[in-house]
């Protein structure tokens, strides 16, 4: 039994966050099975939630302060005029929810209790035609409810938490890449060279994301007593062995030394020219 792991395979840049993940979505390739696409809070815009299909389902996190509506009421016989389009006004992300959820469990998550929610049929305001349904948690170790909207509507709330959980790595990729491509203070490149280099970068860090689900557990030190495998602990570990494979991997290549100049040739003139 195999490890399943996600890799970059195509980049998109944009001036905001939802205008790239617009071009991403827009070069999707065509795919004959259904699929989900998970999304991050910015991410997962209202856009995105109406182009969602049954095809090719969305699954994100949603503001704390998003309104959304309920399913109108059923009309009475015999009523004029023309159905209603919105029911109640629900904020999932508030304080205390208006009304009462359609689920409402607890959940053990190491020694705490995490309270779950569930809301089916709501709908923004701009799309009643697109349904979706809200999970909510109410961690104790977090100060903010996670808010998690999907339009596939037939799974489970355990499976709704756990599709959107996969969201994490992009995340961590983008960390790990910086880390490992030396991006923490990048310069001012061509926005050419910013695009192809951020994209070798996460490629980068999703190799070694795969190389990690196949290694075990990497400790950081002796304080580290709940180690895991990770892109970011295989990166800090080869970074501290690196010494060790360099002369293998420079196998064949003649090294080049350079000569430390001891004595300087003093000038009276400046090295730069005067600013105007």
């Amino acid at each position: 039994m195999g490890v399943r792991v996600g890799l970059v395979r195509r980049t998109r840049f944009g001036a905001t966050c939802q205008e790239a993940v617009a071009k991403v979505f827009a070069a999707l390739p065509e795919s004959a099975e259904k699929r989900l696409f998970s999304g991050d809070a910015g991410i997962a815009t209202v856009a995105q939630f109406r182009a969602a299909t049954e095809q090719d389902a969305l699954v994100g996190r949603l503001r704390k302060n998003v309104a959304l509506r309920r399913a109108p009421h059923s009309r009475r016989p015999g009523r004029r005029g023309r159905p209603a389009r919105h029911g109640p006004m629900l904020h999932p992300g508030a304080k205390r929810p208006e009304g009462r959820a359609d689920e409402d469990t607890m959940l053990r998550v190491e020694e705490r209790e995490v309270r779950v929610r569930r809301w089916r049929h709501l709908h923004f305001r701009e799309t009643p035609q697109t349904h979706i349904d809200v999970v909510r948690l109410d961690d104790p170790a977090y100060k903010r409810p996670l808010l998690i909207g999907t339009t596939a509507r037939e799974l489970t709330t355990d499976e709704i938490r756990s599709a959107y959980a996969h969201r994490w790595p992009i995340e961590t990729n983008f960390y790990v890449a910086q880390g490992t491509c030396a991006m923490e203070m990048p310069r001012a490149w061509s926005e050419t060279a910013v695009a192809r280099r951020i994209s070798l970068a996460l490629l980068s860090a999703s190799l070694l994301k795969a190389i990690a689900a196949a290694c075990g557990p990497l400790p950081m030190g002796p304080w580290d007593v709940k180690a895991v495998a990770s892109a970011g602990r295989l990166a800090n570990h080869l970074a501290i062995h690196a010494g060790s494979f360099v002369a293998l991997a420079l196998q064949g290549l003649t090294p080049r030394t350079y000569r430390k100049i001891t004595e300087p040739q003093e000038t009276t003139q400046s090295p730069l020219p005067l600013a105007a």
